[in-house]
């Protein structure tokens, strides 16, 4: 039977693919949003299968305990597993798994800053409208360097688990968004927020480091010759 650590590391494949198959389709209302939700969920995932890995698949490694309740509620020193309401063991989550493995030096600086900045678009995803096409350029490139961070990664865990035959292509942004020229005052609050936020974060990333928390996005539209034809050019990913 396959190894749990692997088992699991593939479902954390099929949330990243679907991640980017809601990115990439041509009219997706809630595109940013539900990619860094299935996102989050993927990286918990691989974390997950990582911890695993390294503690000879014992799944008690995932665990949150607790301490034993005796007589009258008193508390005792003996631990016991936390359950949930319906009786399956509560596991650690993306937090205490991104701790964990950043403890050890499994995950960079970049990539933990990168991980947080889709945490904190997902705890706000209903306060953001996206509806500025600068606020959508920043998610794009906070979305791009996920996917980048993230094959990186599972090739370096998992690489008997081959993804050579899935394109981790993620649309740049759309004709549309490229095209209309949105007033910048009418960011919201929230906004305009996290736009301070990723600059904060794009600012103290971290010199030689193989993630990136971002990357950098060029978008230029020039008419050709024929009237109908657009060109939409974008500058190669790099930190910032």
């Amino acid at each position: 039977m396959e190894k749990l650590s692997y088992r699991m590391a593939k479902k954390s494949l099929n949330a990243t693919l679907t991640a980017l198959e809601i990115y990439n389709k041509p009219d997706s209302k809630y595109r940013e949003e539900a990619f860094c939700i299935l996102m989050i969920n993927a990286y918990e995932l691989i974390f997950k299968a990582k911890i695993l890995l390294d503690n000879q698949e014992r799944i008690n490694s995932l665990y949150i305990y607790e301490n034993k309740k005796g007589k009258k509620d008193k508390i005792l020193k003996q631990k016991i597993i936390k359950r949930n309401r319906i009786g399956p063991p509560y596991t650690i989550d993306i937090n205490k798994c991104i701790n964990n493995l950043h403890s050890k030096g499994f995950i960079s600086n970049n990539l933990k800053d990168n991980i947080n900045i889709l945490i904190e678009i997902r705890d706000n995803a209903i306060h953001l409208l996206n509806r500025s096409s600068n606020i959508k350029e920043k998610l794009y490139s906070i979305c791009a360097a996920s996917i980048k961070n993230y094959v990186k990664i599972f090739d370096m865990w998992f690489n008997n688990i081959k993804i050579d035959q899935y394109n981790f292509f993620i649309t740049p942004l759309n004709f549309d968004t490229a095209i209309k020229n949105y007033d910048t005052l009418s960011t919201s609050v929230a906004e305009r927020n996290l736009l301070n936020y990723l600059e904060l974060a794009a600012n103290s990333s971290s010199e030689g480091d193989d993630f990136d928390i971002l990357v950098n996005v060029d978008i230029k539209v020039s008419k050709s010759s024929i009237d109908e034809a657009v060109l939409l050019k974008y500058a190669s990913d790099g930190k910032k």
